[in-house]
């Protein structure tokens, strides 16, 4: 994710998800990151990594919810899920 961190509120609260593979593919794999209460994920939320490259095209932004709950800051994993056909 770029940035690493955001706020919950004002302009550094978005953050830029890509998905790697540890090898290359024979076929396009798309890949979907999961939801969360603590933030939105931007309408395009499938990543896909084409035949024989490692790094996904396009883009999935994370948006951190602002709410009036008061919490010490949290770590926010964006685990995804390879889409079988």
């Amino acid at each position: 994710m770029t940035p690493a961190a955001i706020d919950e509120s004002g302009s550094n609260n978005v953050s830029t998800v890509t998905v790697n593979l540890n090898r290359a593919g024979s076929v396009a794999t798309p890949v979907s990151p999961a939801t969360a209460s603590d933030y939105n994920l931007s309408t395009n939320t499938t990543l896909t990594i084409a035949a024989g490259s490692t790094t996904s095209t396009g883009a999935v932004t994370l948006t951190a919810a602002d709410n009036t709950v008061r919490m010490a800051d949290e770590m926010v994993e964006c685990p995804g899920r390879r889409a079988i056909a």
